[in-house]
């Protein structure tokens, strides 16, 4: 095939996917098998980032190109990116309309999953990205649908803002958005380690989050993913979304501060019952919490007095009410 010809291809391709691995020697096949079986009216292309694993997972990826050249391209770092870096980079070499995002531990089990996505949003101009169901697998091999249900079937930018803390969690491998929603990724995207709420967050500027009630995929908690690893504590867990917080306040210029304020004050006071109950010293626990008060101030526009007055009071009541000094 020519280059123009290739390139004429790549203009036709509606949907591309969204994959990265490391590792994942036990899962990639199926991951891969997953997006192939899938039974579209338009073409769609598969993009793997492979982020030099240890195991035979590039490999598996090498074989898999060769046989589909017209379905896969393969992104193979010389070196190990991380899963943020490797995440950006995959997202930047997408250029369809719409991007579907698979996790390489993960898996599709519906064959009209990307049709049924695509034509919603086709039906839907004002939404920016669109998720559905799946069977949430646990270490012992148990299962059950997530979302079981949500309230609403549309979210909007302050849904997005809230979504982490207010239980309408979203599974990577579900989600579907417009590139046009989310045309570059923020270069402090990779500062960060929870890049599906960022996401959905940037995407949700651009229109709404919209849910299909259908069971089209399987989340499989495994020992090597995120959820089970250090990165996961309760602890770290606060502290980065802080983090993001901080950043797409700056990102969004102050428009929606109030609300990110009080999300992170609510992150702050979980903070406050991690060191509780963890029974760190007082030391270690108000060495952290002025830490993150004085750069919550630093990094952010100054608030009104009142409202500076009431987040501190609240602050110093969440302090004194849960932790006693030892």
């Amino acid at each position: 095939m020519s280059n123009a010809d290739n390139t004429e291809t790549e203009k036709k391709i509606l949907v591309n996917v969204w994959m990265v691995t490391y590792n994942h020697e036990q899962f990639i096949a199926q991951a891969i098998e997953s997006v192939l079986m899938q039974k579209t009216t338009f073409p769609y292309k598969i993009i793997i980032g492979e982020d030099c694993s240890t195991d035979s997972t590039r490999a598996i990826c090498i074989e898999y190109q060769k046989k589909h050249p017209d379905k896969i391209e393969l992104l193979l770092h010389k070196k190990n990116l991380g899963s943020q870096k490797n995440s950006y980079v995959v997202h930047q070499a997408c250029k369809a309309k719409y991007v579907a995002m698979l996790e390489a531990d993960d898996y599709w089990t519906d064959p009209l999953k990307l049709q049924t996505q695509v034509d919603f949003m086709e039906n839907n101009p004002a939404s920016a990205a669109c998720f559905h169901q799946v069977n949430y697998f646990t270490l012992d091999k148990k299962s059950h649908v997530f979302p079981q249900e949500l309230a609403k079937k549309s979210f909007n930018i302050h849904d997005a803002i809230a979504f982490p803390r207010t239980g309408w969690n979203i599974m990577t491998s579900t989600i579907l958005y417009r590139k046009q929603a989310v045309q570059e990724i923020p270069d402090w995207f990779l500062k960060l380690k929870i890049g599906d709420c960022t996401l959905i967050m940037l995407a949700a500027l651009n229109g709404s989050i919209d849910f299909i009630e259908r069971i089209m995929g399987a989340y499989r908690v495994n020992a090597g993913s995120l959820m089970q690893s250090k990165e996961y504590t309760n602890e770290k867990v606060a502290q980065k979304m802080v983090d993001l917080y901080i950043e797409f306040n700056k990102h969004t210029k102050d428009k929606y501060k109030n609300e990110i304020y009080e999300l992170i004050l609510y992150y702050l006071y979980q903070l406050v019952i991690y060191y509780k109950k963890e029974k760190k010293s007082a030391l270690h626990f108000t060495t952290t919490i002025k830490f993150n008060f004085f750069t919550l101030q630093l990094k952010h526009s100054k608030l009104e007095d009142n409202k500076i007055t009431r987040i501190f009071s609240d602050y110093c009541s969440y302090i004194f009410k849960e932790v006693k000094i030892r």
